[in-house]
């Protein structure tokens, strides 16, 4: 989980959330990112367990902080940027299903695009490119299953293929009222 220590004055003004693991046999709290002072948010379990991924802004108050992509291992407790040779925020994270490569939306050029990190080897490839934002991000097989926005098309469910990159729409809830527009 993610929260804030501080209280009063101190929790309004301060960008230091940090990610907790609780164990519930043990009844034990452990803190994560303790030695980061800007947010730590969204963490997000790899399927098989062994790690945890998270955005992390490494400035204490400066909100628009590039979000890091970090992840912790829990079987070598090391935590590790994996964004050290990617200048652009990561989020809404997804985990392959061997938790293997992860999933992300960033911003590029004012469009937000879908990224694949390959844990193994620290390297992230751009999925999707073109004139729109995805919104949102699941795993389903050899799909990813996205919202995606455009200047003309109001969200709409796309798949986005891993291995091919090729996109197809899923749902036309707003076509009846395009097809009358001009």
């Amino acid at each position: 989980y993610c929260c804030k220590r501080e209280s009063g004055k101190e929790f309004a003004v301060s960008t230091n959330t940090d990610v907790f693991i609780y164990d519930l046999t043990s009844q034990k709290t452990i803190n994560l990112t303790e030695d980061n002072k800007g947010y730590d948010m969204d963490p997000v379990f790899s399927p098989d367990g062994n790690k945890l991924v998270w955005w992390s802004m490494k400035t204490p108050g400066f909100e628009s902080d590039q979000k890091r992509l970090m992840i912790h291992d829990f079987q070598t407790s090391v935590t590790k940027d994996y964004s050290t040779a990617f200048d652009q925020s990561s989020e809404s994270f997804v985990w392959s299903k061997n938790s293997d490569k992860v999933y992300f939306l960033s911003c590029k050029e004012a469009t937000y695009q879908i990224y694949v990190l390959n844990v193994a080897d620290n390297t992230i490839e751009q999925l999707t490119e073109g004139d729109h934002d995805f919104n949102s991000l699941a795993l389903a097989g050899n799909q990813l299953i996205a919202t995606k926005t455009t200047h003309s098309l109001p969200a709409e469910i796309f798949s986005v293929d891993i291995n091919t990159k090729a996109e197809k729409q899923l749902t036309f809830t707003n076509k009846e009222i395009l097809d009358k527009i001009n």
